[in-house]
């Protein structure tokens, strides 16, 4: 039981996280905060830092979802879709 209570624990602690680098970044960034996660992501996967790259992809996908962006969706097709 105290291994799921800390497992929990450490789950709500990386969301939070997550949520404060997001609202940073928005806050600094506007706009531009995705690209500037995604950028992230891609300078940690290339330096192959598995646990940060998870965490960018995280905070990459949560501004997504806040600025509801089309994860996925290259320019030309957003274009098309409209």
């Amino acid at each position: 039981m105290l291994g799921l209570l800390g497992f929990w624990r450490r789950r709500k602690a990386y969301r939070q996280q997550v949520r404060r680098k997001v609202e940073g970044l928005i806050d600094r960034c506007g706009e531009a905060a995705h690209e500037v996660a995604r950028s992230r992501r891609i300078e940690a996967l290339q330096q192959r830092n598995d646990p940060e790259h998870r965490f960018w992809c995280a905070v990459a996908h949560e501004i997504a979802k806040q600025t509801n962006r089309e994860v996925g969706v290259d320019t030309a097709t957003r274009y098309l879709e409209r």
